[in-house]
């Protein structure tokens, strides 16, 4: 016999089931979030290429999907939009083709804006290397219901990293299976969908150690906080920074004039 008893909120359960050697106690933290019905159906559909020298097509953004977002790979895009289409209620069938591909100098723009406040979150630029300081952020995003965008690396650094979405934690003694939506590896051939199918990375809860292997093995892992939120802290930012330098220039001209 199991039993089954909320922990916190609607989101975080405990399931207790007693066996001949006692009592097995998991604690399941899930967002309610299907990769089968929130993500896409189809791969990341590139990795990250490297450039060398400058072409006219990365100048004019004549090919900016082929060429300038490749550089970096579609899998942060793809995982932070299936959780903005979660959150929102909204799947990919909802949306019409008029809608399905805004203007790109739009879409350029918006990116831009969020790059600077990611590259200049603490620490400015870095990758987090402290798994410890990251899981329990990452666990509580989820014990409030919503999936969690994460970044994960290698202490090698040699790969630049992968996005995923973390949409369920069930921990077990000592470990933390977190159930993953991989952009790489759409989930689409799991039916029916059970509570223990799909990607899973595995954490220490005592040592810190982290990891997840799709080809290649991740040992690192951070919490995206900059989330949707980023486009106007960026907008904000680069305001600010605007003002400042049109500022100092007055009180430079200024100064000149006096003299």
């Amino acid at each position: 016999m199991i039993s089954v008893s909320y922990a916190q909120n609607p989101y975080t359960a405990l399931f207790e089931s007693p066996d001949i050697n006692g009592t097995i106690c998991l604690k399941i933290y899930d967002t309610g979030y299907d990769p089968v019905q929130n993500g896409f159906s189809f791969p990341n559909p590139s990795d990250r290429e490297e450039f060398f020298g400058v072409d006219l097509n990365d100048l004019t953004g004549i090919k900016y999907r082929d060429e300038i977002v490749r550089h970096t790979g579609h899998c942060y895009g793809m995982a932070s939009l299936s959780v903005e289409y979660f959150l929102s209620d909204v799947t990919a069938g909802d949306i019409s083709r008029s809608d399905a591909m805004p203007v790109i100098d739009e879409i350029q723009t918006e990116q831009s804006f969020y790059y600077i406040m990611e590259y200049l979150r603490p620490p400015v630029g870095v990758k987090i290397p402290d798994n410890k300081m990251e899981y329990p952020k990452i666990k509580e995003r989820i014990s409030s219901g919503t999936p969690a965008v994460i970044g994960i690396y290698t202490s090698e650094n040699d790969h630049e990293g992968h996005a995923l979405v973390v949409y369920r934690i069930i921990e077990y003694e000592d470990m933390a299976y977190l159930f993953v939506y991989d952009p790489n590896i759409p989930d689409t051939t799991i039916e029916p969908k059970t509570m223990f199918c799909g990607p899973v990375a595995i954490y220490d809860l005592n040592s810190g150690t982290f990891y997840y292997d799709n080809g290649i093995v991740f040992d690192k892992l951070s919490l995206d906080t900059v989330n949707s939120t980023g486009v106007m802290k960026g907008k904000i930012l680069m305001s600010g920074s605007f003002l400042l330098m049109f500022g100092t220039i007055s009180a430079i001209l200024s100064a000149r004039i006096k003299s």
